[in-house]
């Protein structure tokens, strides 16, 4: 049975983490360097102090991991969110693509179609290099209103040409109804 000196003396030993030399444990519970260093031995102090420094660290090692897999797994989710999108924009382009008879004028319908696979791939391109596709037609009629003036005789065809080159939705969509409207003018009998 472990007395009072031994128990305190163990105490110290392990609350220090056997930094406290026998000596010192023997001052502090009054006892001689002999009989701590023989209850060391005895109890394989140090065997037990070892094993409970490398139970810590093991712990320690191992929640860092779990911390780092789960940072690691958010960021992997995060990355391919954008992803996921286009594929679906990809996805949705791939089965709902306009059937197109090159032989053929294009309609109205045809156009409309077009436009609005195109505007999927405006989407896709936006969300593949990380870009915001929310109000993508509202930044693109701000950024034309900047770039251009109303006054210039050109304008129109100015207006037409940057509809097509950056795939505003909105413009596009109008170009087709302008469209439809000179087709009917034209089928007007005269």
């Amino acid at each position: 049975m472990k007395g009072p000196q031994l128990i305190q003396a163990e105490e110290l030993f392990f609350s220090s983490q056997g930094r406290l030399s026998y000596s010192e444990i023997a001052a502090l519970v009054h006892v001689t360097k002999r009989t701590v260093t023989r209850w060391a031995v005895k109890y394989n102090w140090q065997g037990r102090v070892t094993a409970l420094t490398e139970e810590i660290q093991r712990k320690v090692t191992d929640k860092l991991s779990d911390d780092l897999a789960a940072r690691a797994v958010d960021l992997i989710r995060d990355s391919l969110a954008p992803l996921q999108k286009a594929t679906q924009i990809i996805t949705k382009q791939l089965t709902e693509a306009p059937d197109i008879d090159p032989t053929r004028p294009l309609t109205p319908a045809d156009l409309r179609a077009l436009t609005l696979a195109q505007s999927d791939i405006v989407k896709t391109s936006r969300l593949l290099s990380g870009q915001s596709t929310e109000n993508l037609s509202q930044h693109s009629t701000i950024e034309a209103k900047q770039n251009h003036g109303g006054d210039d005789p050109g304008y129109l065809d100015e207006r037409i040409q940057w509809v097509i080159k950056t795939g505003n939705v909105e413009g596009q969509l109008l170009l087709c109804e302008i469209q439809e409207k000179l087709q009917h003018l034209l089928d007007v009998p005269v």
